[in-house]
């Protein structure tokens, strides 16, 4: 009878039955493992390893155990995992081990046995950490690293692996992945400021800069003394906070007396922020404080000779600023003695000088080779020499041949422009300048204005066109409003050229912008355009500032003096007309003294004689004469005195442009008359925008809001245009200063 097919099943031996050989190799590497843990390696341990890993049979695993006991014992293991990698190709550990055992010897055949450990296992952490380690030593990139580390952080949130990944997101300028491991590192560990210091750097790169600066003063909360005060102060620099920028610069100098690297680089931080200060500030007095503190501490920074460009680049750039203004101004600045800087030249020369010394330290910039050739030409106009303008000319070419942005190619290439212009080339190679540089960078707005002055020159039609695209892309380009006022007035637009020169004031106050506006509001009053301070210069003191850079004796003195006369501003007017010391102001001067009610002599000079006899007539008699002569004021002083606001308005939308508003408050001063409410209400309606009206009455009724009626500074409100002088405690001296000059007029 044949067997039954269960039968024949239980007669054969089973796989999942271990032979006793396999039993006891088991057992021994049991004892092995056990030895391994408890670091309990002696002889007989070794001689059960030697008969594990050289029996005959002996399979991947027994020779894997037999070599790491040796290991332990610091035995060469290397035939045991040869052989235990030839039995099992599959087999990481062994391959790993193989690697950690040729590292020191071999590193190039290590990091072949660590790669395929990785391959193998590359969840396992230390795996994937001697590899990286192995890397770093070899110097390896961050990309090379990244794969390996970013694979074993899809299952392993170790400390040390998001350290390493922030590390090498940091190097690879993937700051967001960088922000997010930092972020968790200094959750884990909120004590370790460097971790926070590598967060704000992050958070700095990214542009977040609020959160980089947060986390630079938590830093120096916990350590006051810390480097990271100079990183502060940068990230503050770049918020635009120079305040506070200002005030940890000092902070750190109080804590640190001595000469040390640091306080150069605190030093030059602090000039950065006063140069920035000084690009936004009008007043005279600001430029001068300004600048003598960035030359107080340049000399400080430039007396240790530091090996940066950056202290010689400032210096040069200072001077520069510096040799805009008179010999007078700059004599204020304090200036080191040692630099012999007396006036603009010599401040020219020394700015060239500095630019120089920081080409040399860093002679593969673009940048300073731009400066020496921006100093090179500085030196042409207020030398005259054309030798200047020929080594400009060869700075720009160097530069343009060492450039690689086209912006910036544009911008040299508009600058050798004006180096070629004033080296006596061809108009031909001229115009190729400014060709090449709009080729390079269409929004030019430089390249435009000199194109167009080019053309306009040439007698091209091509000019106008020219000066609307450069102003479309840089409207607060100051020498575009110039030169676009002057082919205004080529072709007899008077009242056009003014306009536009008072953008150019607005925008940046200049001595060519001076003359230009003077001479065209001149000749407007003189073709029956009276001046209406509406149309003048809102922010004059910002214009009376350009004095600091004209010389005494200059006839650009007499044209703002004029201008300072059409806007009141009499004191001021009568300075510049005397420091003009020209037969040409005379007749100015005698004109604003008249009205200040200084003594002339006894005979006022030809022309001036009725502004005289009117400066010496009472109020009474000067408001007769108004009611007298102008017919239309009685009515409107009727209506406001009445109340009648209907009335009010009627007549001022019939006669706007016969009523002088100067006129109606300093009657209604003058006499003392209340205004009410509903006649204040008109009187804004009709006139928003006028200044006295900003500021007569100065109390407005509650339901008035034109959306300038005030600014909130320092908590404290006050007027929109609080620094007018309109607003200043002048105004009934201005008022009554303007009615004489308005009777003069219409007698």
């Amino acid at each position: 009878m044949a067997d039954s097919p269960s039968d024949t099943k239980a007669d054969e031996p089973s796989e999942d039955v271990a032979s006793p050989e396999d039993k006891a190799r088991k057992l021994k590497r049991e004892s092995l493992s056990r030895a391994l843990a408890e670091s309990r390696i002696d002889e007989d341990v070794l001689k059960l390893a030697d008969e594990l890993g050289n029996a005959q049979d002996a399979k991947c695993e027994d020779k894997l155990i037999a070599a790491e006991v040796k290991i332990a014992a610091k035995q060469s293991p290397l035939q045991l995992l040869v052989e235990a990698g030839k039995l099992d190709v599959h087999c990481d550990r062994a391959f790993f081990l193989l690697g950690k055992l040729l590292k020191a010897k071999n590193p190039a055949k290590a990091k072949a046995l660590f790669e395929r450990s990785v391959k193998l296992a590359p969840s396992n952490a230390e795996y994937v950490r001697e590899l990286d380690d192995l890397l770093v030593s070899k110097g390896a990139s961050a990309l090379e690293r990244l794969p390996y580390l970013e694979t074993l952080s899809e299952v392993h949130r170790a400390e040390w692996l998001t350290e390493r990944l922030a590390s090498l997101y940091l190097a690879t300028s993937n700051y967001i992945k960088a922000i997010n491991k930092l972020q968790l590192l200094t959750t884990q560990n909120p004590n370790c400021m460097q971790r926070w210091g590598l967060l704000a750097y992050a958070y700095q790169q990214n542009g977040h800069l609020k959160a980089a600066a947060e986390s630079y003063k938590k830093i120096l909360t916990a350590d006051p003394d810390s480097h990271h005060a100079i990183s502060l102060i940068r990230v503050l620099m770049l918020l635009k906070d120079y305040e506070k920028a200002l005030e940890q610069c000092a902070i750190w100098k109080e804590k640190r007396q001595n000469h040390s690297e640091a306080n150069i680089v605190v030093d030059l931080l602090e000039i950065q922020i006063n140069a920035k200060q000084y690009a936004g500030v009008k007043s005279a007095g600001e430029k001068q404080l300004i600048l003598k503190n960035i030359f107080r501490l340049l000399w400080n920074v430039i007396s240790e000779k530091p090996p940066y460009s950056l202290a010689y680049k400032l210096a040069g750039d200072a001077l520069l600023k510096a040799s805009v203004f008179n010999a007078g101004f700059i004599k204020s600045l304090e200036m080191n003695p040692s630099w012999d800087v007396t006036c603009r030249v010599s401040a020219a020369r020394q700015a060239s000088f500095y630019y120089l010394a920081a080409l040399k330290i860093n002679r593969n910039s673009v940048l300073s080779w731009y400066d020496l050739a921006i100093a090179l030409l500085r030196q042409f106009k207020l030398e005259n020499n054309k030798e200047f303008a020929e080594k400009s000319a060869l700075c720009l070419k160097t530069a343009i041949g060492m450039s690689k942005n086209s912006a910036e190619k544009s911008k040299l290439w508009t600058v050798l422009f004006e180096a070629l212009r004033y080296s006596g080339n061809s108009d031909a190679v001229q115009h190729h300048c400014l060709c090449r540089a709009l080729q390079l960078n269409k929004k030019n707005a430089a390249a435009l204005v000199r194109l167009a002055i080019f053309y306009f020159v040439h007698n091209k039609p091509q000019s106008h066109q020219c000066f609307e695209r450069a102003l479309t892309f840089d409207p607060y380009n100051s020498p575009a409003w110039c030169a676009w006022a002057e082919h205004a007035r080529q072709n007899n637009a008077f009242y056009e050229a003014e306009s536009l020169t008072r953008q150019a004031l607005t925008f940046k106050p200049n001595s060519l912008a001076v003359r230009l506006f003077c001479i065209y509001t001149i000749y407007n009053i003189h073709n029956g355009k009276p001046f209406d301070m509406l149309t003048g210069i809102q922010d004059f003191p910002s214009i009376l500032a350009v004095r600091d850079i004209i010389d005494p004796g200059d006839l650009t003195l007499v044209h703002l003096g004029v201008l300072a006369d059409l806007h009141g501003y009499y004191e001021e007017a009568v300075e510049l007309l005397e420091a003009a010391q020209n037969t040409v102001s005379d007749i100015h001067l005698k004109r604003v003294k008249i009205k200040l009610g200084l003594n002339i002599g006894p005979q006022p000079p030809k022309g001036l004689g009725k502004l005289f006899k009117w400066s010496e007539m009472p109020i009474e008699m000067l408001n007769y004469e108004l009611q007298t002569n102008k017919q239309i004021y009685p009515d409107v002083f009727d209506y406001l005195m009445t109340g009648d606001a209907e009335k009010l308005k009627e007549k001022f939308v019939m006669h706007y442009k016969k009523l002088c508003m100067p006129l109606i408050v300093a009657e209604n001063i003058v006499f003392q008359r209340p205004l009410p409410d509903n006649c204040v209400l008109v009187l804004h309606d009709l006139v928003p925008r006028h200044e006295l009206i900003d500021f007569f009455p100065t109390l407005l009724p509650a339901n008035i809001d034109n959306g300038l009626r005030c600014v909130e500074k320092d908590e404290v409100e006050k007027p929109f245009r609080y620094s007018h002088r309109y607003a200043k405690v002048r105004l009934l001296f201005y008022i009554c200063s303007f009615v004489i000059e308005f009777f003069f007029r219409i007698s």
